[in-house]
């Protein structure tokens, strides 16, 4: 592949819409045998409603491209299917319902498996039904719903779940039982003994140099299969490759800091779901496969980063028309109290506190919960875990989504525009010639105040607006060229718009105003 000139944008924290690359997203996920993609190979482009003849109506793949789609249906998708792993070593996470004696009364239980919203069943009890009665009953219930990423098997009145896809993602997988039947009990068991991964080290062969802004995968791929990826396609040379990797867990409190304490990328963003362990449910406070909730939760970002994509459902700021359809300029707007209405609400006491997702947030774990009202799930924050600069020193530049965000959108609009303006142009130290193409000093400089001019205008809203920030812009930039190496060297420092996270409002209290 030819591409000149070459262009190297790099990105620090120092202290016209087409020439920002579209928003493209890469999702990985298993597939089960039934589908008729070829595991591995890059699927591009995917279409919609194609993806359980490809990779299996009951594969995690399938239900997350789903969840995805629920959201979004406009931002190009592209998927990498993986086999489960073929050794003996691969197992798939199961769980057990265990009904014991004979209903004396009518009665009902309420079945939830991997997400509320979809795989939830109502077993009617009647009087006199055995347990062997109810865990038939509860089979036919499960059968029936030919998408869930589980089976059922039913002996002795024992109903036991076995995940379609092997591995330890299963384990990850929610359940909650509720509802009695006087004389007839059911007891549940959480979602264990998945393991072994696909194969992974060479998953991300077939992507070459095609960029994506997100890529999506299961989190039991470890952090590093997206961190050792991403981290290598940020500031490359002569291209614009970054992108932002989202993963989501369950997982204690404690557990979820110490997963991200020790990651430090501004190319990786992990949603926590708090753990819930009770006799009656197991899993995730929210209840939906971890992979589903980051599969919203990048399809909610690649949405609104999507040229003229309509996002009113997903943004709740009164007054801003503009901010109501999708593009460069949402990266600058808070992702915090964005709705993500396909996800079920957090049942009462079973999520964070207000101070835990503070403590998470310090801690660079983004959370998903419940508004104030208790009447919808919103985002909170969304952080990534860059912590430290390379020296050690904190650093909080790129700590928010948003200010990834914007500095990747930049630098793609200053790496798109230079090829276009330059695609062939001689160098000098003198003078320009009317008529030909030839640049010097002035003309690149000029050349980035207005890339700057349109970065703080009202299309990308990225670069701060003003004469004051463009002043600044202009007094940091220096440009320098070598003729007869071709090089052109621009140094520069971009004032980017932040968003308003907090109000600190001390207010006195006095009972007159008299001799005031």
């Amino acid at each position: 592949m030819l591409s000149e000139p070459k262009v190297s944008i790099t990105t620090s924290s120092a202290g016209s819409i087409p020439r920002a690359t579209e928003h493209k997203v890469l999702m990985v996920g298993q597939m089960t045998s039934d589908g008729t993609a070829t595991a591995g190979e890059l699927n591009e482009s995917l279409a919609l409603n194609n993806e359980a003849a490809l990779f299996g109506t009951r594969s995690m793949l399938t239900e997350m491209i789903q969840n995805f789609r629920k959201v979004n249906k406009e931002t190009r998708l592209d998927v990498i299917p993986l086999a489960d792993d073929s050794t003996e070593e691969a197992v798939a996470a199961t769980s057990t319902i265990t009904f014991e004696g004979t209903a004396s009364a009518a009665g009902t239980f309420t079945l939830s498996v991997g997400s509320k919203n979809e795989h939830t069943y109502t077993l009617a009890i009647a009087n006199e039904d055995t347990h062997l009665n109810a865990a038939d009953a509860l089979k036919a219930l499960i059968d029936a719903d030919t998408t869930a990423q589980f089976t059922a098997a039913s002996t002795t009145g024992v109903v036991t779940l076995t995940m379609a896809n092997k591995g330890p993602e299963g384990n990850l997988t929610g359940i909650l039982i509720s509802g009695s039947t006087a004389g007839l009990t059911a007891t549940i068991t959480t979602f264990a003994n998945g393991a072994t991964n696909p194969a992974l080290t060479s998953a991300f062969d077939v992507v070459a140099d095609e960029v994506y802004q997100t890529v999506i995968a299961p989190y039991s791929y470890e952090i590093s299969f997206l961190t050792d990826f991403l981290s290598d396609r940020w500031n490359v040379e002569n291209n614009e490759l970054s992108g932002v990797g989202i993963m989501c867990t369950t997982d204690s409190l404690a557990d979820l800091k110490a997963a991200v304490a020790s990651i430090n990328e501004q190319t990786f963003v992990l949603v926590g779901n708090k753990e819930v362990a009770e006799t009656t449910y197991y899993g995730g406070a929210i209840l939906e496969y971890p992979a589903n909730i980051a599969a919203q939760t990048g399809a909610v970002r690649s949405l609104r980063l999507t040229s003229s994509a309509k996002i009113s459902d997903y943004v709740v700021s009164s007054g801003s028309a503009l901010d109501k359809i999708g593009g460069p300029a949402l990266s600058t707007l808070p992702y915090f109290n964005t709705p993500m209405p396909y996800l079920p609400l957090v049942p009462t006491g079973k999520g964070f506190t207000m101070a835990e997702a503070a403590e998470l947030e310090d801690a660079y774990v983004s959370v998903i919960d419940n508004n104030r009202a208790g009447n919808s799930i919103i985002l909170g924050p969304m952080v990534t875990t860059y912590a430290t600069d390379s020296a050690g020193n904190t650093d909080t530049v790129f700590k928010y989504l948003n200010s990834v965000d914007a500095t990747m959108i930049a630098a793609s609009f200053m790496f798109n525009s230079l090829k276009q303006d330059y695609a062939q142009s001689r160098l000098t130290d003198g003078d320009l010639i009317d008529g030909r193409a030839i640049a010097n000093t002035g003309k690149i400089t000029a050349s980035f105040v207005k890339y700057f001019n349109e970065l703080s205008g009202e299309d990308y809203v990225i670069a701060q607006a003003g004469e004051d920030a463009l002043q600044y812009f202009k007094t940091n930039l220096t440009v320098t060229v070598d003729t007869e190496a071709g090089q052109v060297t621009a140094t520069m420092i971009l004032p980017i718009v932040s968003q308003v996270r907090e109000f600190v409002v001390p207010v006195s209290i006095t009972f007159s105003v008299l001799g005031a």
